[in-house]
């Protein structure tokens, strides 16, 4: 599985300030900087993220981790951390979620972690992390047994998914290419941005599926899939 990890500059600075804050002590790692490496380890679509909260239309049931790191190597302005931690979330169906589809889920991941940072000043170079432990999560939707809807239509494929096994993560992250950066704030504040144009192109796909239904024929692939690299900073 391939997915994608950003880890904003903002999160990249603080994590520089308390590691030179510590020298050669051990130090915990920024809370919202754990929270990004944590809430990219979970099996399932989106809609199933523990951490997810009401931007998944659930609710976060438990939050705990502890991340430590400690320098194990300097040269000139690089530092290489070791980081070691665990890690114990939960979340399941929230009331917004129940009202829009009839979906219900319940998700809890528990992982010990262990990894290294590279430092360069105030900017990470390399990120290597590993974690193993054990994910339990089961997802369904009552409503859908009774569609005639092909099962395709829905994530994932219609199924039921009752899981409770042993799991291994690893992120491996490496800073973006130039082409991949862009200044948000300027970005944001120009007419037809990224987001405005991404809302168009999703309105023209629902309104080509709504006719296809209406003339009784099955929505056809659109668009490219595109491959991206595990993870980036």
């Amino acid at each position: 599985m391939e997915a994608r990890l950003e880890v904003p500059v903002e999160l990249q600075e603080q994590l520089a300030v308390a590691a030179r804050g510590a020298g050669a002590e051990s130090f915990q790692l920024p809370d919202q900087f754990t929270r990004t490496l944590v809430s990219s380890a979970y099996l399932g679509q989106l809609g199933v993220n523990p951490l997810g909260g009401r931007a998944v239309g659930g609710r976060t049931d438990s939050s705990a981790w502890t991340f430590n790191a400690k320098r194990v190597s300097v040269a000139d302005n690089s530092v290489t951390l070791h980081v070691t931690g665990t890690s114990d979330v939960s979340g399941g169906q929230g009331a917004e979620g129940t009202r829009t589809d009839g979906r219900h889920w319940e998700h809890r991941v528990q992982l010990e972690w262990e990894g290294y940072i590279d430092l360069n000043v105030s900017r990470i170079t390399r990120l290597v992390m590993s974690a193993h432990g054990d994910e339990r999560l089961r997802w369904g939707n009552a409503a859908w047994l009774a569609t005639s809807e092909p099962d395709v239509a829905h994530l994932p494929a219609g199924h039921p998914i009752d899981m409770d096994c042993g799991v291994r993560y690893s992120i491996v992250a490496e800073p973006c290419c130039d082409d991949e950066v862009t200044n948000f704030q300027a970005a944001a504040s120009r007419p037809g941005n990224g987001q405005q144009r991404l809302q168009k192109k999703m309105q023209r796909v629902q309104a080509g599926i709504r006719r296809w239904r209406q003339q009784g024929q099955s929505p056809q692939p659109v668009g490219r899939i595109m491959q991206h690299r595990s993870s980036h900073i």
